[in-house]
């Protein structure tokens, strides 16, 4: 997945992202891309395409995530990792530890996102 990163991180309007996997009952994989946004900008239809065009462009067609949402805010650990492992947890509601994430209030972001409550 750090294709897709690599991709939409180029983007100005693009803070940060993060990409992860959600399974369904069946054990089916979607790819969900969080994105941060720049101050002075906004999440919208214009830029949806804009990522999904700068992933195809990039990367193939096949590479662009089945969901795009927007976040205000990425988890990091102390070494300035991206927790992509605890995020695609919250989001698949399989336990998890926090004590590794050095801004824990970015988390309240991805507990029950309605985009994500739906089946697929």
């Amino acid at each position: 997945m750090n294709g897709w990163i690599f991709a939409v991180d180029q983007l100005p309007e693009v803070r940060d992202c993060l990409c992860v996997s959600q399974y369904n009952k069946d054990l089916d994989e979607r790819a969900v891309l969080f994105v941060k946004i720049r101050e002075g900008h906004s999440f919208s239809i214009q830029l949806l395409n804009k990522i999904r065009e700068t992933i195809a462009k990039e990367l193939t067609i096949e590479h662009i995530p089945d969901v795009i949402l927007e976040t205000k805010d990425i988890p990091y650990n102390m070494n300035g990792k991206k927790m992509e492992i605890i995020v695609k947890k919250i989001i698949n509601k399989i336990p998890h530890t926090t004590e590794a994430v050095i801004n824990l209030e970015s988390l309240d972001y991805y507990y029950n996102v309605p985009e994500l409550q739906l089946p697929f």
